[in-house]
């Protein structure tokens, strides 16, 4: 059997129909822009949140609890976005059905954020390395109209713990505001929170 020489492009598209050839352009050209699209972050989430978010201010509608609130940008099907402070970890109040009890100093913190926040027009500042957590909480440092992160304002009254789990750019001026609060003996760190 004869072997034959291989087909040179020319000849190639001279040999395919025309809609053929156009189909595959068109399909060389959706696949190129999309790895374009992909490659500069425009289709991952993380990115659209990131434009959405970053460094944008918003109301806050509603305190759920000392590390949690909403502010007034619908999120999918929900009215609002639920906003989960960076960096902190405020005690937990009792929200039934899943907890019936609050831990010492949620109701405290939960008050506290309610009095500096609700109503308030805020600053998000997110972070790129993550930006929702595992429940689809967007994750952001709230900055007050004073220029101040509430969250400060959390730890500087030991109404919260610093949490240095996830690298941010404040995790070192939190771990400070909050050896502050534990030399202060304040919130949970003084005798009633022992």
């Amino acid at each position: 059997m004869a072997r034959r020489s291989p087909i040179k492009l020319e000849e190639f598209i001279r040999r395919r129909p025309r809609r053929v050839t156009l189909a595959w352009a068109v399909g060389l050209l959706v696949a190129a822009a999309a790895a374009w699209l992909e490659r500069g972050g425009a289709l991952r989430p993380e990115a659209a949140d990131l434009e959405r978010y970053d460094q944008k201010t918003f109301h806050v509608v509603h305190v759920v609890d000392g590390d949690t609130l909403d502010v007034d940008a619908p999120d999918g099907d929900h009215p609002t976005t639920r906003i989960r402070l960076w960096g902190v970890d405020a005690p937990e109040i009792a929200h039934p059905p899943h907890t019936t009890e609050s831990q010492p100093f949620g109701q405290e913190a939960t008050r506290f954020l309610h009095q500096r926040a609700d109503g308030q027009t805020v600053r998000l500042i997110l972070e790129p390395t993550r930006v929702r957590d595992r429940y689809g909480r967007l994750l952001a440092h709230v900055e007050l109209p004073s220029g101040r992160l509430v969250t400060e304002d959390l730890l500087a009254g030991g109404l919260a713990r610093a949490d240095p789990r996830w690298k941010h750019r404040y995790i070192e001026r939190f771990d400070r505001v909050e050896k502050q609060a534990k030399r202060d003996h304040v919130g949970m760190w003084g005798e009633a929170g022992r």
